[in-house]
């Protein structure tokens, strides 16, 4: 046995027998896992807040919104295709059309 496997089973077993003492006290549990999201579903998020967002705006504040929203989609979507997701980047396109359905300028 090394002097590392020695060491390790020492620290082990004094662990095991301090937990079984009460002298440690274990960290709470999250019962949720982390949600870690990758660039492009920021990037979504991105796009439909700024869509959102010029749907109230005036016209000339509209249109500068609406077209960073565009340039992000542009983005978005070269992206998806040039890692070659190509099944997503058509239903993100899905998802921002129907959300540029929804969410249409009142006084367009």
């Amino acid at each position: 046995m090394s002097i590392f496997s020695t060491l390790a089973e020492a620290k082990i077993l004094d662990w095991i027998r301090r937990k079984k003492a009460g002298e440690i006290i274990e960290p709470e549990t999250t019962t949720e896992p982390l949600k870690i999201k990758s660039i492009e579903g920021y990037l979504l998020e991105d796009i439909k807040a700024l869509i959102e967002q010029a749907e109230n705006e005036p016209l000339e504040k509209r249109k500068i919104t609406e077209q960073k929203a565009r340039n992000l989609e542009i983005q978005l979507l070269t992206s998806l295709e040039k890692e070659g997701f190509n099944l997503v980047a058509r239903m993100n396109e899905e998802q921002i059309r129907e959300h540029r359905r929804k969410h249409k300028p009142k006084n367009a």
